[in-house]
Formats: structure tokens, sequence, C-alpha cells
């Protein structure tokens, strides 16, 4: 009869998870840090599976938030690659402190009041958000939808009646959908698969966004990061960003 000494069963088996886990470690994975406006969000998730399906080992990682709070997490030493802003004051703001390449224009983006659907308050332009009987949600001074958003009103001398200030693009969409406010100024591209009615702004009165974008010519991986920037303004790039609502710089 053989016997196996005293705590060599549990040897083996320590062994033996120590091989399992070598095998399934992949050391070869790169990971890629992409810091994108929240507008982004659903066009840069498309861009990030196409992206790892034409470069296997990479793996990219899309933190999107206001562009605001993304300079500033830049700005307090975030892991960053590449950045893309919704406007150039932000990403001016991050550039004060990483060297990013020069940025091109990812994109351009229109404004567009949103109401839920039916129009309840039969919103038709930009002088009914001043109504007192209608609720406008927008978002913190600091976020580049509400600069965009005070710079159209003033044009047009409105004074809207905003009564809930959000931190980014999306919580004035959600405002809106829940029924929570009733009309809110976005992006053209923020309608694609929200459940709102659009009021069009007259091209002549309204604003275009502009999307700069580059990667951080610092960052250990800055090959990787100009092959995604340049991905996101090449062909397959812009057909996911006219898909998802944004218009060619």
């Amino acid at each position: 009869m053989n016997t196996v000494p005293k705590g060599a069963g549990r040897l083996v088996a320590i062994t033996f998870g120590l091989l399992l886990v070598g095998a399934c470690g992949d050391d070869d994975t790169v990971t890629l840090n992409v810091m994108a406006a929240s507008s982004l969000s659903g066009a840069f998730a498309d861009m990030e599976t196409a992206f790892e399906n034409e470069n296997p080992g990479v793996d990219v990682v899309v933190i999107t938030a206001s562009s605001s709070a993304l300079a500033g997490q830049i700005i307090d030493g975030a892991d960053v690659d590449v950045f893309a802003s919704a406007d150039e004051t932000q990403f001016d703001r991050a550039a004060e402190v990483v060297r990013f390449d020069p940025p091109r224009v990812l994109a351009t983006n229109a404004l567009v009041i949103i109401v839920p659907p039916g129009n309840p308050r039969a919103v038709t332009g930009l002088s009914d958000l001043a109504r007192d009987d209608v609720l406008v949600a927008t978002a913190t001074e600091d976020v580049p939808i509400r600069k965009y958003t005070d710079r159209l009103l003033e044009a047009a001398d409105v004074e809207a009646n905003f009564v809930t200030f959000e931190a980014n693009v999306s919580g004035i969409v959600t405002k809106v959908t829940t029924g929570s406010a009733d009309a809110g100024i976005v992006y053209l591209s923020d309608l694609v698969g929200a459940d709102v009615e659009p009021i069009e702004i007259p091209t002549d009165d309204n604003l275009l966004a502009r999307y700069p974008i580059a990667a951080n010519g610092e960052s250990r991986r800055v090959e990787l990061a100009r092959r995604w920037v340049d991905f996101t303004s090449g062909e397959e790039g812009l057909a996911i960003l006219e898909a998802r609502g944004f218009a060619a710089p």
C-alpha cells in the first residue's frame, strides 16, 4: 500500500494550481487606455471591438465621462494613452501637464433640443426653453455641452429655465427620457437609441462641437496609441462615427 507523506497532497494541489495559472495567463496582452467624452461612448465601444479584432493581443480600455472630469483625472496623473475631448478647452487643460501629440479633429457634432415623446409641452424652438412651465435639464458649467448651450442661448438672447444640472450629456438625456425634465439641449449623436423627440435648431442658429483627439506622446505605448488615433479617423472609424450620428471633421 502506497502512502503519501503528510502535506504532500496539498503541495501537489498548489503546484498544479500554479501551473494552471501560468498556462492561462496572457503576458503578451497590451492594454491601451483611451479616455473619451461621454458622447463618444457608443462610437468608441464599436471601435474598441473592431480595433481589437484587427490587433490581436491588444485590450482597449475606454474610459468615458465628461471631458472636464477626464481632463481633471489626467491632470491628477491618470494613466492615459489617448484623449478625445468634446471641446478644445478641456483638451488644452490636459495638455498643460501631458505632452500629447498635436491634436486632430476627430468629428463634429451639431446641437439639438430634445423633448419626451409626444412633446407634451409643445416646445418648438429655443425661445420656449425660457417658459416657466418648461423644465430644462442641462449640465454643470464646466462640461462642454453646457458651454456650447450657453453660447447658443446667449446668441439667441434666451434665458433658459434650467432646473437640473447633470455631470455629463448622458445625464441630460436620462432626465428627459424619464420625464424629470421637459427639454434639454444635447448633441445630435445623442439621438441614436434614445427615446426622445428631437426639435431641430436652424443651421444659422446652431453650433458645431469639435472633438480633438491625440495620443500621449510620452506613453510607453505611444505607437499603439497613434495607431488607435489613425484608426478612429480612417475609413472604418469614420463609418462608425457617422452611424452614431457624428459628422466628418
